[in-house]
Order: C-alpha cells, then sequence, then structure tokens
C-alpha cells in the first residue's frame, strides 16, 4: 500500500472516534480520491463502505475490504472506466459467494 502524507490523518481520525467518542462501528464514504481510503481502512474498524466515482483503489484493496461495501459508478468515467468498474464486480462478487 502507498502511504501519502493524508493516511496519518485518516488514521487519527479513526483513532480519535473510537477513543474519545467511544465510536464502536464505522461507516465510511469516499468519493473519488476519498474512496481509496475506505477501502483501505476497513481493518481500522469500518463496518460498512460507500464508494462514489472511486479513483486510484487497487484490486488487492477491494478484494480485502470485508465488510460490507456499495460502489456508484459514471456511465461514463476516464478513472473509472466500464473495465475497471467490471473487474471490481467480479472482486466482490467472488467475496459474496460462499
Amino acid at each position: 500500500m502507498k502511504l501519502d502524507f493524508r493516511q496519518p490523518i485518516v488514521e487519527l481520525g479513526i483513532q480519535w472516534l473510537k477513543q474519545e467518542k467511544g465510536v464502536k462501528k464505522l461507516g465510511a464514504v469516499g468519493y473519488c480520491f476519498g474512496a481509496k481510503y475506505v477501502a483501505r481502512h476497513y481493518e481500522d474498524g469500518i463496518a460498512a463502505g460507500f464508494m462514489a466515482h472511486p479513483s486510484f483503489v487497487d484490486e488487492d484493496e477491494l478484494a480485502g475490504f470485508k465488510a460490507p461495501l456499495s460502489i456508484a459508478a459514471a456511465e461514463i468515467d476516464e478513472i473509472f472506466p466500464a473495465e475497471k468498474r467490471h473487474l471490481s464486480e467480479k472482486i466482490l462478487a467472488k467475496k459474496a459467494d460462499p
């Protein structure tokens, strides 16, 4: 996983919610660039996720997300084209199979 300057901010935010506010379950929403942080932080306590117009979400990150996840994709999107959307659907469908 590539780290960037936003990574620690997301981690601190999740930690603060859990430790300071007593949040037991987190829901996460990521739009465009923020979608990758939803996928990356499943293990930090995200109980459900939603991504709209996702950008730069790696296949491994998507496959590793174990909570319920919804993706809203545009019909025409240069960053999340139909091919990537179909691949994401296949990855998620595999996880749904018993």
